[in-house]
């Protein structure tokens, strides 16, 4: 008389368990674009593209193009594409909220982590995309 084997061996159920338990194995298994933006994930040079909306009696606005560079020490600096960068204020994240103090537009938008090296925030109705790195020439 035969005996049935377990398909899947105690050992690797017992493994499976542990990775879950100790967060091993869902740090793995997430996406991307559902991890949570930190203030080390922000540190560092990125290029922000937007396009304004339309204005009615007006052409169709261009493209607007801005270097950021977030600092670990809290500043931001920012500038057009072509410009040099400039010290504008303090960033900080306070609930999952961006805040930018001297930023013209001022404002706290709730960015959202597309992956490694892009972030999203909508503002003011404009789809706002950010992308890691000074943005090059157009």
């Amino acid at each position: 008389e035969k005996t049935m084997q377990p398909i899947i061996k105690p050992s690797v159920i017992i493994l499976f368990i542990c990775l879950l338990s100790s967060g091993e194995f869902r740090a793995q298994s997430e996406p991307v674009g559902e991890a949570e933006i930190t203030p080390e994930y922000l540190h560092g040079d990125w290029c922000q593209r937007y396009t304004p909306p339309p204005e009615e009696g007006f052409p169709a606005p261009e493209e607007e193009v801005l270097n950021l560079t977030f600092r670990p020490d809290g500043k931001f600096l920012i500038g057009r594409l072509g410009s040099p960068l400039k010290e504008i204020g303090q960033w900080s994240l306070v609930e999952g909220k961006l805040r930018m103090t001297g930023n013209p537009v001022g404002g706290r938008p709730t960015p959202v982590r597309v992956s490694e090296d892009e972030f999203r925030f909508r503002f003011m109705g404009i789809d706002v995309h950010v992308h890691r790195g000074h943005c090059k020439g157009n």
